[in-house]
């Protein structure tokens, strides 16, 4: 069995002014590097140890990962996966969250969108991808920097798209997953949260 615990990058100034990032290389603000260090000193806390760490090629990501490595004093070369970059929203990065809110429950305003990777386009990378955690890393415990839609892109396609966009992922959020002989099974979506952030926000699915 291989177990993936996906985190969420840590904040960007765009997250701070609710702007939509998508595969715009936006890097860390300075509270996100302060995000991702504490995040790393409570994993240190708990005495988790990771066999392999990977992240998306963007360099939110990329920072996140090497800040939280450095807490954990562990000198393992990060894996770069572009399996697990963020959604592309195309002309809609850099418009605001609320723009992008209202397209994300419908497959038809998504496909009206130039470069657009649709609800159904997104979760099935993100799924194949998991799956091939398991081939390429058997039995091994994964620390994984990603993105917030392709957590939620994940649990959209493990619920048959009963999983809403809207909920939230916070930064630095961490979710356990494991895969054993290909079947993928959530852990705990919250497994480590509210850096920051009030739990209370948070909708069920």
């Amino acid at each position: 069995m291989t177990e993936i615990y996906f985190v969420r990058h840590g904040e960007t100034d765009w997250n701070n002014l609710e702007l939509c990032q998508g595969l715009t290389d936006i890097p860390l603000s300075e509270k996100g590097k302060n995000q991702a260090k504490q995040l790393g000193e409570i994993l240190l806390k708990d005495h988790m140890q990771f066999d392999t760490y990977i992240s998306s090629p963007l360099t939110r990501a990329i920072q996140t990962l090497e800040i939280i490595k450095k807490v954990l004093n562990d000198k393992k070369e990060i894996v770069i996966n572009n399996d697990f970059i963020e959604r592309n929203f195309g002309t809609l990065e850099g418009k605001s969250f609320k723009k992008v809110t209202e397209v994300l429950e419908s497959n038809t305003k998504q496909e009206e969108i130039k470069g657009f990777e649709t609800n159904d386009t997104l979760s099935k990378r993100i799924y194949l991808g998991t799956l091939k955690l398991e081939k390429e890393y058997p039995n091994q415990k994964i620390l994984l920097v990603t993105h917030s839609n392709t957590i939620k892109g994940l649990m959209y396609y493990l619920t048959h798209g009963e999983f809403k966009f809207a909920n939230p992922i916070p930064n630095l959020n961490v979710s356990k997953f494991t895969v054993n002989n290909q079947k993928i099974e959530l852990n705990n979506l919250y497994l480590y949260t509210g850096l920051g952030t009030d739990k209370t926000c948070f909708k069920n699915f």
